[in-house]
């Protein structure tokens, strides 16, 4: 399953949003409909911000709001509203015959690179951990997962750095400014907290923006299980630690 209930709403917020918002630039910029953009505006804001959001549970540990979900938001809009949208101003201002397709074609990569961006915001929205006694529980776009302390092998850390590609297919699109300079901020390497299991795929913990991750390496290490608390490329020897159960472990419940 790609997504949960949640995951769907935290994506169908952004669309909607989105959808709006180039229909109110579009009647704004292209046809000088400043009251039909006044409307679209005012429902892409009602559309983004007045639906529930996923709430982590008591205890939980989640990312940091500003710089994971609010800031990548605010990017994303500008910079897919105006290369979406832009090309049916152009055609509405230049009355441009039938579908204005080669705007379209020259315009639209770079609005929908910059959609990933909502990808991003969307998934720590509905990302938080909860350390109990006996399991860790993380919430994600897909929903719930919940690991016995038992079956994770090892905790590591992993850098994720993007494609080579990329850079230059933004600096093309964008320039040096605007665009490119917005998009590559937006391509630093991520880095994740990865707990190994004994079957099944690793389950990754994304660390940027993340101010209570030593909190949640401290409940693993005193649940017993071992950590490596450097990078595997980081060129130093890593060090694995595998402490011993402490009475204290009552905090995690």
């Amino acid at each position: 399953m790609l997504f949960g209930s949640w995951g769907v709403m935290e994506v169908s917020r952004r669309f909607v949003t989105l959808v709006l918002l180039c229909a109110g630039v579009i009647a704004a910029f292209g046809y000088g409909r400043l009251d039909a953009a006044a409307a679209c505006g005012g429902a892409a804001i009602a559309a983004y911000l007045l639906p529930p959001r996923p709430k982590p549970p008591e205890g939980a540990f989640h990312h940091d709001r500003l710089p994971s979900v609010w800031m990548p938001d605010l990017l994303g809009f500008l910079l897919a509203t105006t290369f979406l949208a832009m090309p049916f101003i152009v055609s509405a201002l230049e009355e441009w015959p039938g579908v204005p397709w080669g705007l379209m074609l020259f315009m639209w990569p770079p609005g929908l690179v910059a959609l990933a961006i909502f990808w991003f915001s969307a998934r720590y929205q509905c990302f938080w951990v909860l350390p109990e006694r006996s399991s860790i529980t993380i919430g994600t776009l897909r929903g719930k997962t919940v690991l016995t302390y038992s079956e994770i092998v090892r905790v590591t850390t992993e850098t994720r750095r993007p494609p080579g590609w990329l850079s230059p297919l933004l600096i093309l699109f964008g320039g040096w400014r605007g665009l490119g300079i917005a998009l590559l901020h937006g391509t630093r390497p991520n880095h994740s907290l990865v707990l190994e299991r004994k079957d099944g795929e690793p389950v990754r913990l994304p660390l940027d923006a993340f101010p209570d991750a030593a909190k949640v390496v401290k409940a693993l290490e005193r649940a017993g299980v071992p950590t490596i608390r450097e990078p595997a490329n980081s060129g130093r020897r890593n060090e694995q630690r595998k402490p011993e159960r402490s009475g204290d472990d009552a905090e995690l419940a």
